[in-house]
């Protein structure tokens, strides 16, 4: 239920890395707890092809590139799940199979397509990572945002949960009516770079005060959180 955990997770992907030390950081408990170093399901080197484990490509340039080339294309898939991901010997894979992006008529919809969602730990930071993708690749475009459709094969809720989610529902904090900023208008995608080696510099304690961030005030807004979770993290002796 902290935006920083959901921010944080959306750092790493958008970062090519596999790295738990990286996550976990920000997540103390990032599953699965007995691994250490990389792992292999991540998304990161999916998504950006970081050269971790052989990835080197890029699918957020190819989809933008697609789009840009040819607007009605239906070949702007993200591929997340791999064949091997589904040899017996795997003990994780991705929950995520795929994201689909679609032009029409000046706005970008996107599709996620889930083989499996944990309602209460894993549906809401998929959405808000994957949606920061949509207006990302939106501003790339120069389109706007349009809709954006959630499917999950299966949708479940363990039952250790329940009392987890009756609490934050009965927080009282959620306000639907509130609505994050808009990311800026024009390609984003060096303002990311640059927001990420921020990121960077925070997690390894080179940036340790807010005016230390030069960035544009939507993604300064986004380094502050992170910034106050590293502080927070250091005042705890953690």
């Amino acid at each position: 239920g902290r935006l920083i955990s959901a921010l944080a997770e959306f750092c790493w992907y958008m970062s090519g890395s596999a790295d738990l030390d990286f996550i976990r950081f920000y997540i103390r408990d990032y599953p699965p707890k007995e691994a250490t170093g990389s792992i292999e399901e991540a998304y990161g080197p999916r998504l950006i092809g970081s050269g971790e484990f052989g990835q080197s490509y890029d699918q957020l340039e190819r989809v933008i590139y697609q789009l840009k080339n040819k607007p009605d294309t239906r070949r702007a898939v993200i591929s997340i799940l791999q064949a091997n991901d589904l040899e017996p010997e795997r003990a994780e894979a991705p929950c995520t199979v795929a994201l689909q992006f679609i032009r029409r008529r000046g706005r970008l919809h996107m599709i996620a397509m889930m083989r499996s969602n944990d309602a209460y730990l894993g549906f809401p930071h998929d959405v808000f990572c994957f949606t920061m993708i949509q207006e990302l690749i939106a501003r790339s475009l120069g389109v706007q945002v349009g809709d954006y459709h959630h499917f999950a094969t299966s949708l479940h809720l363990y039952e250790e949960d329940v009392d987890r989610v009756s609490n934050y529902l009965g927080e009282g904090f959620q306000n639907p009516t509130f609505a994050m900023p808009k990311m800026p208008n024009g390609c984003q995608r060096e303002n990311l770079r640059l927001f990420l080696e921020v990121e960077r510099s925070i997690r390894a304690g080179h940036i340790t005060k807010a005016i230390e961030i030069k960035l544009p005030t939507y993604w300064r807004d986004l380094s502050l959180v992170l910034l106050r979770h590293a502080d927070a993290k250091m005042k705890r002796g953690m």
